[in-house]
Order: structure tokens, then sequence, then C-alpha cells
């Protein structure tokens, strides 16, 4: 039986039978990998609390038959210090979440996604960054690193990188005087200021780009999360749904490959395009 070892961020857990849990791990050279920690719920179990949600370890592996590996050692890196504050405890769900559906495939490594998953789950638990800010940072990011980035520094429709005082979440990133939608025009539509303004604006641009160490640096009047965190929370909302209707499409051609023209659901509009 092969054995690998692996630093992980512990992402959630599941019951197995009387004793077992299953554990899903974000592991840095291996990607996501689901494993069963036998004997976990003991009292006297061996790994204690180290394979608690949110935690950084470094873990021993056995791979299995099937999809699960087996834990067969694991050492507290950075435990978890997310369960005396609820509000923290609920953002660093957000960025489990969010991880996990970034990353769809297992066992297939990420570096770049596993180092700000880490950033942001230590960021949250240090407790000296504003939770909103670290949250809106990770989203964009991780967003950006997946394929889908924010356009920040320049319009998204003229492409102009001057008085950039907006965000479209629909439009997926920033624009200018000349080319903003009304307001009030559609349910939903939110706008933020894109750039640091003259009246002490939103440096949405700062959280796409600059690392959680770095937020600090900025000056209090930039970080008005109250305008920021919702219009970025649905962008996340609106690349997922996007994301979701496209792997429908996908799986829809997939099976007119397979059964013949009939089930195609676009056969109309192929016919009429020229």
């Amino acid at each position: 039986m092969r054995t690998y070892r692996d630093e992980a961020v512990v992402l959630r857990t599941w019951k197995l039978g009387e004793a077992d849990r299953i554990i899903s791990l974000f592991t840095r050279g291996h990607g996501k990998v689901r494993a069963v920690a036998k004997g976990i719920r003991r009292t006297g179990s061996k790994f204690g609390a180290r394979l608690e949600p949110f935690g950084h370890v470094d873990v021993q592996l056995a791979e299995g038959r099937g999809s699960l590996e087996t834990i067969i050692q694991v050492e507290s890196l950075h435990p978890p210090m997310l369960g005396a504050d609820y509000e923290r405890f609920c953002a660093a769900q957000v960025l489990v979440e969010a991880a996990d559906r970034l990353v769809s495939e297992d066992s297939v490594p990420s570096l770049t996604q596993y180092r700000l998953l880490l950033g942001g789950l230590l960021a949250l638990g240090r407790g000296e960054l504003p939770m909103t800010a670290v949250v809106d940072s990770y989203l964009l990011r991780g967003l950006a690193s997946a394929g889908w980035a924010a356009m920040t520094d320049a319009c998204v429709s003229c492409g102009t990188p001057e008085q950039l005082r907006w965000f479209s979440p629909q439009l997926g990133g920033a624009v200018c005087p000349t080319c903003r939608p009304p307001a009030g025009g559609r349910p939903g539509h939110r706008w933020i200021v894109a750039q640091p303004g003259p009246r002490g604006g939103v440096g949405l641009c700062h959280l796409a780009s600059r690392s959680f160490l770095e937020v600090p640096a900025l000056p209090q009047d930039e970080l008005r999360q109250e305008r920021v965190h919702a219009p970025v929370f649905l962008f996340a909302t609106q690349t997922k749904a996007n994301v979701q209707a496209r792997a429908r499409a996908f799986g829809a051609m997939a099976k007119s490959s397979a059964t013949g023209p009939r089930s195609f659901p676009f056969r109309t509009q192929c016919r009429s395009a020229p």
C-alpha cells in the first residue's frame, strides 16, 4: 500500500459509520483529496482535534483502492482559531466553499488556489484585518486565478483607464461615467467606486491585486466594506451562475453527440445561423 505525505487544509468532514469520518482535504501537491480517518470519533483517538475544518495540517496518507484514501498520521501546523468568533467562522466557511467550487477536479494540484485559501484562513485567524476585506480579496483573486477575473484597471466597455469610479457585477468590471448604465434600471445592479477617488473611494482594484498582508496599508477611508462587500458577492454569484449554465450547455451538447441531432436543444438556432 503506497503512502505519501503532504500539507493540507481541512475543508469539511462527514460522519462514517460509528467511529470514523471522511475528511475532505485541499493538499498542496495533490489537489483535493478525500480520506478516511478511522476511529477519529472515539474518545481516545490518536488524531484528536487536528482534523477540524479550517485547520492547516501535515498529513500522511495511504492510497486506497477507490476514491478514498486513508489517513495514517497527522500533525497540526496551524490549528483553527475561529471557533470563538461566529462571524469569522462564517467568513472562513465562505472561503472554504469557494475553494471547493473553484477547484472542481480531485487529485489535480492547484498551488495558487491552495496558497490563496491558506493565506485567507490565516488572516482570518489572526483577526488583525477587516473580515470583509479578507473575504472580498480572496473571492476576487480566487476567481481571477480560476479564469474569471474582474476588470478593475480599465473600463470593461470602452477600455479607458480614466475615471473608473463604478463597478458593475453584471458586466464583470469597472466602468467609466460614459459607459455606466442607469443605476436603477435593473434589480441587483450595484455601483461602487472601483478606484480611490478624491472623496475617499473604495480601492477595489487594490483588494483584487494586493496580498492579505498589504490590505491594512490602505487608508481606512478606502476600505468602506459596506459599499464593496455586496457587489463582490454579487459578482461571484453571477460568475457561479454563468459557469453552471455553461456546464449544462456542454452536457446537452455531449448528450446530443451520443443520441443524435434530435436531442440537441439549440438545433433551431443553429439551422437559422448563417
